[in-house]
Formats: C-alpha cells, structure tokens, sequence
C-alpha cells in the first residue's frame, strides 16, 4: 500500500509534477479566474471577489507559516504573487464599486487592514 504522499492511485500521468511553486501558481490562477482577469477554455469566468479573497488569503497563510522555510526563489515567486494578485484585487474591487455608481479613490479600495494587505 502507498503512503499518504503517493501519488499512485492517480491515473494521469500528464499532470506537472507539484513543488512549491506549481502549487502557489496554481492558487494564482484560481484567484485570477475568480476575479475575471483571466479565461478558462475561452470562457471568461463570472467574477467572484469574496472567492478570490479567501484564496490571496490562503496564500497569506502560507506566506506567514512557511517563513523561513523556503528557498529564495520560492520566496520571491510567493511575494511577488501576492503582490500581483493583491494590486489586481484593489482594481478589481474599484472597477466593481465604481460599476455600482460609487465613485472611490483607487488607494482607497481596499485599505491597509486585514489579511490580503501588505500588513504582517
């Protein structure tokens, strides 16, 4: 019997190999999808904000359990992410507010507080 990090059971075999880095890019993405900024299959996805939130917050959470654990690569890939899908999430939020007939500053979408800021 296989052990619990095997991937045995799995029939395809054309899937990447998961590191670290596959997995933050994959959280990316779905983030990414949740906030209409990318297509999956040529379909552009409904936005969905408070879903992409928890995910750049499910990034966070691993940015701040990790630390010290990763190489400088894995590092800067996850901060760099974090950044991008933090500065797309602000637009987003604005673009969604300003549609909804509120006019807001874009410094002041999102704030400094909370989990998806750059505060630790």
């Amino acid at each position: 019997m296989s052990g619990p990090e095997s991937n045995d059971d799995l029939e395809d075999n054309d899937a990447p190999a998961i590191d670290f880095n596959t997995f933050v890019l994959s959280l990316s993405a779905s983030a990414l999808v949740d906030m209409g900024a990318i297509a999956v299959d040529g379909v552009k996805a409904e936005k969905n904000l408070p879903l992409a939130r928890h995910t750049i917050e499910c990034l966070v959470l691993l940015e701040r359990k990790t630390a010290g654990n990763l190489t400088g690569e894995e590092e800067r890939l996850l901060a760099q992410v974090l950044d991008d899908l933090r500065a797309k999430y602000r637009r987003g939020r604005l673009s969604s507010r300003q549609g909804k007939g509120a006019c807001m500053a874009a410094t002041g979408a999102m704030g400094q507080a909370g989990p998806v800021s750059h505060a630790s």
